[in-house]
């Protein structure tokens, strides 16, 4: 689409294959991505963005890095969350994930994938279903939010289920229903 706009009908899977001989290039965007312009992924209800691990065939999105995107939703009727980590050293950079039926964003992983020490800067996740932030498993742990903002939640701004828990600098949480 002209205005910036990249719309999937499927859900997207970052993977790279064979980690150790692949350059990993990041997934940039362009303006800002806090829903003011810039580069937009619209998926159909029921779909959103992967960083994916594949520990049996060795293709993996660790060290992905993503910036400046709009990821939304544009129907609500179906479950989705706008972004999904299972990947280990993600970071996210000016992004926003608006709209979904589930979580905006979601680092859930446990054995066999895993992904920890994941990062984020001047994220938002806004009116999505779910919270706006979601860790949780055994392998989701030390990360680290900088300035990231959730509101308008229907779940918690931030629901941090991790099993050894992450650190969240400088939050910005407004109007989420749980809290």
């Amino acid at each position: 689409m002209g205005d910036g706009t990249a719309r999937a009908c499927a859900s997207l899977a970052v993977l790279h294959e064979n980690r150790s001989t692949i350059a990993r290039p990041p997934i940039l965007g362009c303006g800002a991505a806090s829903g003011n312009g810039g580069t937009r992924f619209l998926f159909s209800s029921g779909h959103g963005l992967r960083f994916d691990y594949d520990y049996l065939n060795n293709a993996r999105a660790d060290g992905a890095i993503m910036e400046r995107i709009l990821v939304q939703c544009d129907d609500q009727t179906d479950p989705s969350t706008g972004i999904k980590i299972f990947a280990p050293n993600v970071s996210l950079r000016d992004v926003t994930a608006w709209l979904f039926n589930g979580h905006g964003i979601d680092f859930h992983a446990s054995l066999p994938t895993n992904a920890n020490c994941w990062r984020m800067w001047n994220v938002w996740s806004s009116q999505n279903k779910g919270s706006g932030f979601h860790t949780a498993g055994s392998d989701a742990n030390a990360g680290v939010a900088f300035g990231c903002s959730a509101t308008d939640n229907q779940g918690w701004g931030i629901d941090d289920d991790a099993f050894l828990g992450n650190t969240w600098l400088g939050p910005h949480l407004d109007a989420n229903v749980a809290g």
